[in-house]
């Protein structure tokens, strides 16, 4: 299937991926092209990144290009009442009262974490962990952009 919802409503869209869940679901193969990175991780059971013509990665959307290990980037908000300095761990804080940690230690840090929040009846308001997308990954094995995040130059040349 190339680009099957292109075009598609969020409607339209879930209907497809049902219809391709059921398919799969069956025993037969698909194989989706798409560049929606969301598409190939909500239906895909391996992924192989194209690249001028040459596959430069593959395998499960969860653990492509290192999703599953490495750094992870934990974000909440504090109450108004909870000063930054009372954090166990530090953090960047915005004027708002949002934190974010990047560590390559969530657990370690989500526990310190949950059990100052228990302990001294903080609310870690909208607590999320997040590794890097599919479409990071994406293009950062494109050469679109690197792990600092500044664009790699293109080499390419225009005739």
């Amino acid at each position: 299937m190339d680009e099957p919802t292109t075009g598609f409503d969020p409607s339209a869209r879930r209907g497809a991926w049902d219809l391709v869940r059921s398919m799969t679901g069956g025993g037969t193969t698909v194989i989706l092209t798409t560049h929606y990175m969301d598409e190939a991780e909500a239906l895909a059971d391996r992924v192989a990144v194209i690249n001028e013509g040459r596959i430069v990665a593959e395998g499960t959307p969860q653990s492509l290009g290192g999703r599953d290990v490495g750094d992870a980037t934990i974000h909440f908000r504090l109450p108004p009442t909870t000063p930054a300095t009372a954090l166990p761990v530090p953090g960047i804080v915005s004027d708002d009262g949002v934190v974010e940690i990047r560590t390559d230690k969530e657990i370690e840090v989500l526990a310190t974490f949950t059990n100052w929040a228990l302990r001294d009846n903080v609310d870690l308001i909208g607590l999320t962990v997040e590794r890097r997308t599919l479409e990071d990954v994406y293009l950062h094995l494109t050469g679109y952009e690197p792990e600092d995040g500044v664009p790699v130059a293109s080499t390419a040349t225009e005739s």
